[in-house]
C-alpha cells in the first residue's frame, strides 16, 4: 500500500502497519536518500593547524544533513559544498581526536548507519609549509616533474 513520493532529493514512503489482517496507516513517513560514497579526502595528513577536511564523493545533499566523525569523537555537521563535495570540521577539542598516527573517518546521515572511509588519515605533530617549488614553469601539455619543498 505504500507509494513512492519524491520530496526534493529524498524519497518519502508512508508507513503502514499490518496488524491482525488489517492495514493501519501510521500517519508517519519513512525517508530514504541516495547512498553516500567517499572517493577521496584532502588533506590526508592532519596537524593542529588543520581546521577541516574536504570529502569528495557522491550522494551529498543540502536536504539531508551529513555528520562527520574522526576517531570515535563526537559527530560534527558537514558543510555541503556540492553534490560531490562536503567540508568536515575537526572537533574543537582536537586533542581527543589527534591521538596515534592513523585516524579513522566516518560519515553518517542518521548517526546509526555510517560509511567508514577506506582512506586512512595520518596525524603529524608538525605543521607543514610549502617553502619552494622547482621548476615554476612548464609546457601547457604537462609532463613536467615538479619538486615540492
Amino acid at each position: 500500500p505504500s507509494i513512492d513520493q519524491r520530496e526534493g532529493e529524498i524519497y518519502a514512503y508512508p508507513l503502514f502497519l499490518f496488524l491482525n489482517g488489517i492495514w493501519i496507516d501510521s500517519e508517519q513517513k519513512v525517508y530514504f536518500h541516495e547512498p553516500i560514497h567517499i572517493e577521496s579526502l584532502a588533506p590526508r595528513v592532519i596537524s593542529h593547524s588543520v581546521e577541516s577536511i574536504l570529502v569528495h564523493g557522491s550522494g551529498f545533499s543540502a536536504v539531508v544533513p551529513i555528520h562527520c566523525q574522526f576517531n570515535h569523537s563526537s559527530w560534527s555537521t558537514a558543510v555541503i559544498i556540492s553534490n560531490k563535495t562536503a567540508k568536515c570540521p575537526l572537533p574543537m577539542d582536537k586533542a581527543t581526536v589527534l591521538t596515534g598516527e592513523e585516524l579513522s573517518f566516518s560519515l553518517t546521515t542518521n548517526k546509526v548507519d555510517f560509511i567508514k572511509s577506506p582512506y586512512p588519515l595520518r596525524y603529524s605533530n608538525d605543521d607543514m609549509y610549502l617553502t619552494h617549488i622547482n621548476p615554476k614553469i612548464g609546457p601547457s601539455f604537462g609532463g613536467t616533474r615538479i619538486d615540492v619543498y
